[in-house]
């Protein structure tokens, strides 16, 4: 199964679809506590410091958020609030972990730990056991996402592999 989105650019606030094939499923969106925090990041800080992202399904239901929780002298930590299909609210942590030239982050979700990993110049890996569940690619040029989810059986709905990916590689601090 593959899904896909265009990244936005760094200042909108625009929602940006998410598309599994030619079907639209959700939209990822930024928000910000207030209009003071959007321009102190966007603008005064040239970085994604205050940010956080909500995903809304294509019925307009609230499945994703995320806010980061990091502070300066810690890892990179993000604190996931996400509805699963049985709308059963589920509370995560992202949390970056130690790695030499690699981006690892681990999150627990019904009871898994799951590994997401990002090499230099390599596709992004979310493995549970040591398998490949899904691989994210972004194309710099036209921006595009693109997330292929392997297994029919994996239990882990698109929405949440997109808002779990989203939240680990695109908070670049300047």
């Amino acid at each position: 199964m593959f899904i896909h989105y265009k990244r936005g650019l760094k200042s909108s606030k625009k929602p940006v679809d998410i598309y599994q094939g030619r079907l639209k499923i959700g939209e990822i969106q930024r928000t910000y506590r207030n209009s003071f925090i959007y321009w102190l990041d966007t603008i005064a800080l040239d970085a994604e410091w205050f940010i956080s992202y909500k995903i809304i399904n294509k019925d307009g239901n609230l499945k994703f958020q995320s806010k980061e929780t990091s502070s300066f002298f810690s890892r990179t930590q993000f604190d996931i609030t996400y509805s699963d299909s049985d709308d059963q609210q589920h509370e995560l942590i992202l949390k970056q972990k130690k790695g030499i030239g690699v981006k690892n982050f681990k999150f627990k979700y019904k009871d898994n730990t799951y590994l997401v990993q990002k090499y230099p110049f390599e596709p992004t890996q979310i493995l549970y056991n040591n398998l490949t569940v899904a691989e994210c690619k972004t194309t710099i040029a036209d921006r595009t996402t693109t997330i292929q989810l392997y297994g029919d059986d994996f239990k882990v709905e698109p929405l949440l592999i997109v808002g779990i990916y989203h939240s680990a590689f695109f908070i670049q601090r300047g």
